[in-house]
């Protein structure tokens, strides 16, 4: 290593694990807002999904004119 390079790699290891703990803290967020969409996804999913069988069930008993 070089002389007076330990002095900066010192300085530059507090931002780094500053911005570190900022990436993880955003990070671990995102996961939790993705896995509340999906849960609120599978809902509105089912919903429809059950909508569209009510209406091919009527389409399908209801005679042709």
């Amino acid at each position: 290593m070089r002389p007076g390079r330990q002095g900066t790699e010192r300085r530059n290891t507090k931002p780094y694990e500053s911005a570190l703990r900022l990436y993880k803290f955003i990070n671990d967020d995102i996961s939790v807002l993705n896995g509340r969409q999906f849960k609120n996804n599978s809902a509105s999913y089912k919903t429809l999904q059950s909508a569209l069988r009510y209406l091919e069930i009527i389409s399908l008993g209801t005679p042709a004119s």
